[in-house]
């Protein structure tokens, strides 16, 4: 039998190895840069540092936000949503959602999944910087029972032999000690909750044996230490996002340093080239900053660009997409898939990985999710109002509802982006609905404050309530079937205002 300690250097050398021989990144767009008046290239460079940091300070803030949740254990519930995100950022009625934080630091962690008996169901791994790394389930590998091995960083399923894993298991290799596990289920109708609810429950996460595995990777106690601020603001109830944008930029940037390239958060190589740039702001990988002993124009420079940077990353921003009928459909790809396997396309641009990780813990690929709005500005014509009796349509041709190989869902959204709420309490209409045809197979979305087939009708099929008020609406399409919007693509009918019958 080969000695653990055998093991445990094998590890390290490989984490060693594979941070050295980490390849150019794949950059299709050039990293933010932010003009500036007084001394560019240092408080450029400090706004770049800022923005850098974002992502990792944002995860860990979250993380902190849920200190009573075992590691590697499942939250079924959507208190994590309540807790980590505004209230427009709720997940949608369409899917269950679950989440998990991994601990790998004592070896793997087994992932074992049922038969999803064709419901859709992906369970996203993201990384420490916000990212997402790897996804696993309809699409990628399917919604047979299995098992999925989540490997510490520097540890290969070819290092051991066979017999040590589970038969027919599908490995990830995680790039830090601690991982967020993101899973959705398809809901589906009422008729099926119980059904769905039995398969969310069956999602189990298992420590690998210990006899093989006890001691391989060390445990990292180095961690910093949440600053005293940011706890209070936490414990005050702000989410993770508002209580990030309220600490000193003293705090900022000294926790930033103190966690940056710990084992926690292993550089690659364009982060090691940006490191050695703002060297001469104080920032080093791994050493946290001393505030008071940095120079009056360090500690002037990093505040004034905490500022702005806050200020650029929360500015209101025009979503990025081709305009249709009315629709917006996205155009920005965000990831490079290769199987089950995520990387980032545009690793440099600082400001854009910022804003990924304020929108959503690992944006979903547009292969998995795409996403579609109207009734905004932006999107051209008169902005969507259910007041004074409005009737709006959605016709879809014999035979064209949207394509999918997972399924679709339309709500309705209120100004603030919270999923609307209607007497009905019918958050959605999509593939899980009863949709009545008409008579030549076309169908028909009814969207209006007042049921359009009149009061007192029981006619509710193909009814979708909306605000007295401004709304939106959002399509959800889960594992598109075919391409949407542009060069032959499938696309969304025109959201029609209703005249009614006199």
């Amino acid at each position: 039998m080969v000695n653990r300690n055998s093991f445990r250097l094998l590890a390290v050398l490989l984490v060693h190895f594979a941070i050295a021989s980490c390849a150019a990144p794949l950059a299709t767009q050039a990293a933010v840069k932010v003009s500036t008046k007084n001394n560019p290239s240092l408080e450029e460079k400090a706004i770049e540092a800022w923005l850098y940091f974002y992502p990792m300070l944002l995860t860990q803030t979250r993380l902190a936000a849920e200190p009573e949740l075992l590691r590697n254990s499942w939250d079924h519930s959507d208190d994590f949503y309540g807790k980590v995100f505004d209230q427009a950022s709720k997940p949608e009625a369409d899917t269950v959602h679950s989440h998990a934080w991994l601990d790998l630091r004592d070896g793997p962690i087994n992932l074992h999944l049922p038969d999803m008996q064709g419901h859709y169901y992906a369970i996203q791994a993201i990384d420490l910087w916000s990212q997402t790394f790897s996804i696993v389930g309809s699409r990628t590998t399917g919604g047979k029972a299995g098992t999925v091995v989540y490997l510490p960083p520097g540890m290969h399923e070819e290092l051991y032999p066979s017999g040590h894993w589970p038969i027919g298991a599908r490995f990830v290799e995680a790039p830090s000690d601690t991982i967020l596990l993101l899973a959705q289920l398809q809901r589906g109708g009422p008729d099926r909750a119980k059904q769905i609810s039995g398969l969310h429950s069956k999602f189990l996460l298992r420590r690998h044996a210990d006899s093989f595995l006890s001691g391989t990777i060390d445990a990292d106690d180095t961690a910093a230490a949440v600053p005293e601020a940011l706890a209070q603001y936490l414990a005050a109830g702000l989410s993770p996002a508002n209580a990030l944008l309220k600490i000193e930029p003293a705090d900022y940037f000294s926790w930033a340093a103190a966690l940056w390239g710990s084992r926690e958060m292993s550089l690659s190589a364009s982060d090691r080239e940006f490191a050695a740039e703002i060297i001469q702001l104080g920032l080093y990988p791994g050493r946290a900053i001393q505030w008071q002993e940095l120079t009056e124009r360090r500690r002037k420079t990093l505040t004034v660009a905490a500022n702005k940077a806050s200020r650029i990353l929360s500015a209101e921003i025009q979503k990025n997409g081709i305009i249709h009928n009315g629709w917006l459909y996205p155009v920005e790809e965000w990831y490079v898939l290769d199987g089950d396997k995520v990387s980032v396309s545009q690793p440099d641009n600082y400001l854009l990985r910022a804003r990924m990780a304020l929108r959503a813990p690992g944006h979903l690929p547009l292969e998995e999710l795409l996403t579609l709005f109207a009734g905004e500005h932006e999107t051209g014509g008169d902005v969507l109002n259910g007041g004074q009796d409005r009737q709006y349509e959605l016709l879809f041709a014999p035979g064209d509802l949207p394509p999918v190989n997972g399924f679709w869902s339309l709500a309705v959204q209120e100004t603030e982006g919270a999923t609307a709420q209607n007497f009905l309490g019918r958050s959605y209409l999509g593939s899980d609905s009863q949709l009545t045809e008409n008579p030549d197979g076309s169908v028909t979305i009814y969207l209006s404050h007042q049921n359009p087939h009149g009061e007192g009708n029981s006619d509710t099929f193909n009814w979708l309530p909306v605000p007295a008020t401004d709304f939106g609406v959002e399509l959800r399409v889960f594992w598109p079937s075919r391409k949407y919007g542009n060069e032959g693509g499938w696309e969304m009918p025109a959201i029609i205002q209703r005249i009614p019958a006199e």
